[in-house]
């Protein structure tokens, strides 16, 4: 006779089946346990792989993004060279501008109002050389009381106009910036300025938009992109403040 663990004692036969049926359970329990564990392993290695293609799909959209925008920025900055003669002319009138005692009057809306300001700063600071005078750059677009002030009280297509005829004298400079060529307060301030007997700049993109035709120089960078025309137009800038500079 045997005995199972509850104390009940089995016939050798009984015994056996009772053993058989224990074991048959044993293996049963086992199998499911390993079909759990490996189904979550899978299920994991599925999500880590749906994962690695995201993150691939989207590495060859950074890529791609990446590549397309340089590119199209060397292209267009290589084009500048067909327009030395104009970026020459533009530093020579803001040369003699300073020279003669007067003054550049700077704007644009966005980030060509980031750009305006960048460029008063490089003037009333320095470009490269520190042993140099300060020179009277002014960016229309730095004081928000006045801005809020004249818009609020005029519109905002008056809010550089309004600044031209208070700063703006004979002989004065206007660059003023616009990837569209189209801005109405830049193009409001520039007939502000036009009237004042100042020379105007102009800063565009391919077309040169309205700008273009109230403006003595306009220099349109060749794109339609304003990203891509917005850092030409800072290059632009940059190399004028190098000639300018070089002189003093």
């Amino acid at each position: 006779m045997k005995k199972c663990e509850a104390g009940v004692k089995f016939s050798g036969r009984a015994a056996s089946l009772v053993w058989t049926e224990n074991k048959t359970h044993s293996i049963f329990g086992y199998f499911c346990s390993l079909l759990l564990i490996t189904s979550y392993y899978v299920l994991n290695i599925v999500n880590l792989m749906d994962r690695i293609r995201m993150e691939c799909k989207k590495n060859n959209f950074f890529d791609s993004t990446i590549n397309d925008r340089l590119e199209e920025t060397i292209q267009v900055l290589s084009r500048l060279k067909e327009f030395t003669t104009d970026i020459e002319q533009a530093a020579q009138i803001i040369l003699n501008c300073f020279k003669s005692g007067n003054k550049l009057l700077i704007c644009g809306n966005g980030g060509s109002a980031a750009d305006a300001q960048h460029i008063a700063a490089e003037f009333v600071g320095k470009f490269y050389k520190i042993d140099r005078p300060a020179l009277p750059a002014i960016a229309l677009n730095t004081n928000t009381s006045i801005i809020t002030a004249i818009g609020n009280d005029f519109g905002y297509d008056g809010t550089f106009k309004r600044q031209v005829e208070a700063f703006g004298q004979k002989e004065d400079v206007l660059l003023a910036i616009s990837t569209s060529g189209n801005s109405l307060n830049v193009i409001e301030a520039i007939k502000a300025a036009t009237a004042k007997e100042m020379i105007i700049i102009s800063l565009t993109g391919q077309t040169g938009g309205e700008m273009a035709k109230v403006s003595h120089i306009t220099i349109k960078v060749p794109s339609t992109n304003t990203p891509i025309i917005q850092n030409a137009h800072i290059t632009i800038c940059h190399t004028i403040c190098e000639i300018v500079e070089n002189y003093f």
